[in-house]
């Protein structure tokens, strides 16, 4: 019989459970710095798979049930779609680059002279034109007028290739792990079901299939429309031969998820065209532009239609704070974990109001 006296046995129980439940924070916070440098690669992954997985599922298939021969195509046709982009994109900026220091090395840099009209511009139309004036005249001069400006391009072009480069690693780890994640996804499944239960206390919460639909909707509505009007409008760019069409493309895939009309970029390179080409073939890109920006109307009913609504500023604001958080990576996990929580918040929001009264007062 323990004759301790009862505030000893409240302490030693609250000392015991506290100690147990340090060691436990300990170590849960132990285990999350060790995964912390994977934390983006592993929920892009994750993204990639659940959104990828219907496609995977057909493939299995016709393969006759080979799940991870399926996985594996799938993961090696995803991993060059982004890869041959991502390599047209740094090859083209080295190149760009690599003539330009040769052009500046030989004195023979061709910079045009500015028209009358570039003084009509508002507010920075005079600046704009002077400058623009010095550099066509005397190119030493401006480059000793804004070196500093010009040191600092400099290092952010050499910073956004070698981010370019990272990110094509990135993306292509992403997409081995996201076929890994494809080939268990019974395992997956059954374990998140499990935790969800465990987390809710309940088989009727609708939280985990709520985190799938919106993960396949905003990866085939705003990610997958993006992807599709980037590859168009850069298919169209390279038949022109048009300078830096895969950083082109690029733009043009970002503007498209932070909902920015894809015409205000496409619009200048048309104009291009025109100063580059005969009218004719200008003018048939000048279309083939106009009808890639239009082609949201199209995509949207047939991608975005297929999950839940999520609002245009929940896209917007998660693009722009996961690209100034993660870089270009989290253009794409910003959207998607901030739609999750969104749709997350508004069901249990659902879930949890109180009933209304029967009568009112």
């Amino acid at each position: 019989m323990n004759n301790a006296p009862p505030n000893r046995v409240l302490f030693d129980n609250i000392l015991e459970n506290g100690i147990k439940l340090g060691l436990l924070l300990a170590l849960l916070f132990w285990g999350a710095h060790i995964l912390a440098p994977f934390l983006s690669l592993l929920t892009w992954a994750g993204i990639i798979a659940i959104a990828l997985y219907p496609v995977h599922a057909k493939f299995t298939t016709l393969l006759g049930g080979r799940n991870t021969t399926a996985a594996t195509l799938m993961g090696l046709l995803t991993t060059a779609l982004i890869l041959v982009p991502m390599g047209l994109l740094v090859s083209q900026s080295m190149e760009a680059v690599g003539e330009l220091r040769g052009q500046w090395a030989q004195g023979a840099l061709p910079i045009p002279a500015p028209t009358e009209k570039v003084k009509d511009w508002p507010v920075i139309g005079e600046r704009v034109y002077a400058a623009w004036h010095e550099a066509a005249t005397d190119l030493s001069l401006f480059v000793e007028h804004f070196k500093p400006q010009i040191q600092e391009f400099g290092r952010f072009m050499v910073g956004t290739v070698a981010s370019a480069g990272s990110s094509a690693l990135f993306f292509t780890a992403s997409f081995a792990v996201a076929a890994v994640f494809m080939a268990t996804a019974r395992a997956q499944s059954a374990f998140f079901d499990r935790l969800e239960r465990r987390i809710t206390g309940t088989d009727n919460t609708p939280y985990l299939d709520m985190t799938v639909a919106t993960v396949r909707s905003v990866a085939q509505g705003i990610i997958g429309i993006a992807v599709v009007q980037a590859l168009l409008a850069g298919a169209g760019m390279l038949v022109m031969d048009v300078p830096l069409s895969a950083l082109w493309t690029f733009v043009v895939m970002v503007a498209c998820i932070v909902q920015v009309p894809s015409l205000l970029v496409l619009g200048p390179i048309a104009a291009w065209g025109f100063s580059a080409y005969d009218t004719t073939p200008a003018s048939l890109f000048a279309i083939w532009c106009v009808l890639v920006a239009l082609s949201d109307n199209v995509l949207k009913p047939l991608l975005l239609g297929r999950g839940l609504d999520i609002p245009m500023l929940v896209i917007l604001l998660g693009a722009i704070g996961g690209m100034l958080s993660m870089g270009v990576v989290g253009l794409f996990i910003g959207s998607v974990v901030l739609a999750i929580v969104y749709r997350l918040f508004m069901t249990w929001m659902e879930h949890h109001a109180p009933a209304p009264s029967a009568g009112g007062d």
